[in-house]
C-alpha cells in the first residue's frame, strides 16, 4: 500500500520546481510570446510597399517621442466602396 503523506509531498515539491522554472522562462520569453511580430521589426522580410488607397503614416507618441508607423486607408462600407467615393460622388 503506498505511503500517501510521501506521494503528496514529492507530488507537491515537484509542481512547485516546475513551476518555479515556469516563471522565469515565461517572463524572460513574454515579448517574443506577446509580441510575436516585433522580432520580425525592421527585417528586411517586413518592409513592404502599400497598395492603391493605402498609405504609410508616421505617427509619434506625445510623451516620449517614440516614432510609429501607421498603415491607413479610408473607411469602406459593407459593400467595399470607399465611403469618401460614395459621399463626392452624391455631392456631384
Amino acid at each position: 500500500m503506498p505511503n500517501w503523506k510521501s506521494l503528496v509531498k514529492t507530488s507537491a515539491i515537484a509542481i512547485a520546481i516546475i513551476y518555479c522554472l515556469a516563471i522565469p522562462l515565461l517572463y524572460f520569453n513574454q515579448r517574443a510570446l506577446i509580441f510575436a511580430g516585433a522580432m520580425e521589426q525592421g527585417a528586411r522580410d517586413a518592409q513592404f510597399e502599400p497598395s492603391a488607397g493605402l498609405e504609410i503614416v508616421s505617427l509619434t507618441t506625445p510623451k516620449l517621442k517614440i516614432p510609429i508607423k501607421a498603415l491607413y486607408g479610408v473607411a469602406l462600407d459593407r459593400a467595399g466602396i470607399s465611403r469618401l467615393w460614395t459621399i463626392g460622388w452624391q455631392a456631384v
